[in-house]
């Protein structure tokens, strides 16, 4: 398995998260793809692992295990400095001090930060959004 910070800004548009988040393994993630209960969100990519097969199927089957090695410091959300200036964000102290129609429009341009993991033989991949935690909170593909 190699972890790698990604540097340049790598993103992905229309990654489907389906809505129950803190499953254990992807199956139960892509049950709920096939029934249509997901939200699709733009993403970030920080942080790559590239996992040969046993490792990207002990990641994909435990995913509520606390991996601060693995998950660690992701997670969360980014807008793109330049609309932060153009849209004049960067003049609130926080999301909750901006009028409603700043709140909508940020949210409209906000990406998940993300680490996408990726078996380097078949090509899976799937994302994961920790939000702060240390295991893999919430899953896209």
């Amino acid at each position: 398995m190699e972890i790698i910070d990604v540097k340049e800004e790598v993103i992905v548009k229309g990654v489907k998260f389906p809505v129950l988040n803190k499953n254990a393994d992807l199956s139960e993630y892509i049950d709920q793809l096939k029934t249509g209960k997901y939200k699709t969100y733009d993403v970030l990519v920080k942080r790559k692992i590239l996992c040969g097969y046993g490792d990207y199927v002990m990641l994909a089957n435990d995913l509520l295990e606390n991996r601060p090695e693995i998950w660690g410091n992701t997670g969360g959300f980014s807008v793109r400095a330049s609309e932060v200036e153009q849209y004049g964000f960067d003049k609130y102290d926080s999301y909750h001090s901006m009028p409603e129609n700043l709140q909508k429009l940020y949210s409209s341009l906000c990406m998940r930060n993300v680490t996408k993991v990726i078996n380097i033989f078949n090509g899976e991949h799937f994302y994961v959004d920790v939000q702060g935690y240390e295991y893999a909170r919430y899953v896209g593909f």
